[in-house]
């Protein structure tokens, strides 16, 4: 759970005064909703929360009733670059270049106007979201910690993370698009530290697919970079994928803080901040369809759960 990770970054802070998080994340929803309900439960532990929307998605929030800031936590926003009709939901590709292009100097700006406001506490923390690591040179400017954040699972992040070493081994990129259809797919994999044997139909599609710029996304340095933060966050718990979180951690420094879902409603109940919910007796309170751990459809190891009213961002 997220208990352990908070008290060590407020140690590692030296925080003698409220600790105040700037949230950065890419605005897209699987992005979104999670990095919404973490900046929900710091600010049950007492953390000023600055979250940074584009101003599309602040104007679908707010029309919502969801992106009204309050006292302690408010809304920042900054332009995606493309044009008012663009189709930036469905068009994540063009989106994510464009704010990567667009928002650094523009983050740089929002960072030095909160750093001379006289409403806000003093800037201790920025997390943000792993596509964005270039938000971690502006943290290490300030002196201030870098958190990346990796929103899906563990797998799926050692699986991004080890594109070179299956690239090395030769098993990306296919040779053509044979190879979608002439039983390579069934492949096994049993290079990637930590993992369970695979097979290439495992691994995410964006590893076969057709389009191009995905590859060149996790084909760069970039998501790598995120080991360069002062600690990584990921959306799981370690009692669901133990094996991978030892192999991540042989890496750089990881807190396992999920599942998000119910830590962020165990928040909204108990404002003292204390988020150690029993599992079992917090479930057998609500309204649930099911719970599922395990790999799912979308091939990656994660923790579902479904009530019959969600009411969590």
């Amino acid at each position: 759970m997220i208990f352990p990770f908070l008290q060590c970054v407020e140690m590692n802070m030296g925080i003698t005064k409220r600790p105040h998080a700037v949230v950065l994340a890419i605005p897209t929803q699987g992005h979104i909703k999670p990095m919404m309900q973490f900046s929900k439960i710091l600010s049950a532990r007492g953390f000023y929360i600055t979250f940074v929307n584009t101003e599309f998605i602040q104007a679908k929030m707010t029309k919502s009733g969801s992106g009204n800031s309050m006292a302690d936590f408010r809304f920042e926003t900054l332009p995606d670059g493309l044009p008012p009709h663009h189709g930036r939901t469905t068009q994540v590709d063009e989106l994510c270049k464009s704010i990567s292009e667009n928002w650094p100097p523009l983050f740089e700006e929002l960072i030095e106007k909160l750093e001379k406001s006289l409403d806000v506490p003093p800037l201790t923390c920025i997390v943000y979201n792993s596509h964005l690591s270039w938000a971690q040179k502006t943290a290490k400017r300030l002196g201030i910690p870098g958190i990346c954040f990796w929103t899906a699972s563990a797998c799926g992040l050692n699986i991004y993370f080890s594109a070179p070493l299956l690239m090395e081994k030769g098993f990306i990129p296919l040779k053509d698009k044979s190879y979608l259809t002439n039983g390579y797919l069934e492949e096994e994999l049993t290079c990637v530290p930590g993992m369970p044997l695979l097979r290439m139909k495992d691994v995410p599609s964006l590893y076969y697919d057709d389009k191009p710029l995905h590859f060149r996304i996790f084909n760069t340095p970039k998501p790598r970079l995120a080991m360069t933060a002062d600690f990584m966050l990921i959306n799981t718990f370690d009692e669901l994928e133990e094996p991978v979180m030892q192999a991540l951690r042989a890496r750089f420094p990881v807190y396992g803080i999920g599942p998000l879902l119910l830590s962020a409603a165990a928040a909204a109940e108990q404002q003292n901040g204390t988020v150690q919910y029993d599992f079992c007796e917090f479930m057998d309170r609500r309204k649930k369809l099911y719970a599922m751990a395990g790999r799912s459809g979308a091939r990656f190891c994660c923790l579902c759960v479904l009530w019959k009213h969600n009411s969590y961002v």
